[in-house]
């Protein structure tokens, strides 16, 4: 599913750059970009619910609005 990306909120990203990662649950997880394809991203997320957890994501496209699922920057 690919959205309109507001050109303004939107930058490159470049490989080890932090971006947040909107969970399933809604919770935004600091990430490192490790790909990176036309409007999609490759990120290891680290996630400390509690304990440390490191996963990966792939192909997480960018949304301003922070829908589950995507990245954007840090705020």
């Amino acid at each position: 599913m690919s959205k309109t990306i507001n050109a303004e909120a939107y930058q490159n990203p470049k490989i080890g750059d932090i971006v947040h990662y909107v969970g399933t649950n809604g919770t935004h997880y600091p990430s490192i970009v490790t790909e990176i394809e036309n409007n999609e991203i490759d990120i290891v997320v680290f996630a400390t619910d509690g304990h440390i957890t490191v996963a990966g994501a792939t192909e997480v496209e960018y949304d301003a609005e922070c829908s589950n699922g995507s990245w954007h920057w840090p705020e």
